[in-house]
């Protein structure tokens, strides 16, 4: 992109901003609405949340926390969570399966990275080969 264009959208993002800035100020209700929204998903059922609601609760209930370890904070700055699977199979998303553990934590467990899970991809054994399968085929 030229700088000339550069320049223009940056104009044009500034009048934007200057024209609709005054309707970036929250709703008088917006907070009252989210701790109602929180409170709701926070009583339902586990089971019938979805996954990202899944998450956002089980982070919420750890206190944006790592369970091993029980750190937030690496070096002064908050530390990213990894969701981790305790049996293994991504599938099950019950409560007592899931939760956040920091990197260091996640890469001392039995199923980091989808080791030793329960859903790998088996390899089908061939017990014979079908008649005519080489038939034409050059082999080495």
């Amino acid at each position: 992109m030229n700088s000339k264009r550069r320049v223009a959208m940056a104009v044009h993002w500034d009048n934007i901003e200057k024209t609709f800035g005054h309707r970036k100020a929250a709703k008088p209700n917006t907070a009252k609405r989210m701790r109602t929204y929180q409170d709701n998903f926070m009583r339902s059922n586990f089971d019938d949340l979805k996954h990202g609601t899944k998450r956002r609760r089980v982070m919420i209930e750890q206190k944006n926390c790592c369970v091993g370890c029980g750190i937030s904070e690496w070096r002064g700055s908050r530390i990213t969570l990894e969701f981790d699977h305790v049996n293994g199979d991504r599938k099950d998303e019950s409560r007592e399966n899931v939760r956040f553990l920091c990197p260091n934590c996640h890469a001392q467990t039995d199923t980091w990275r989808g080791r030793n899970g329960t859903d790998n991809k088996k390899i089908k054994r061939i017990d014979s080969i079908p008649e005519g399968y080489y038939k034409g085929r050059k082999l080495n």
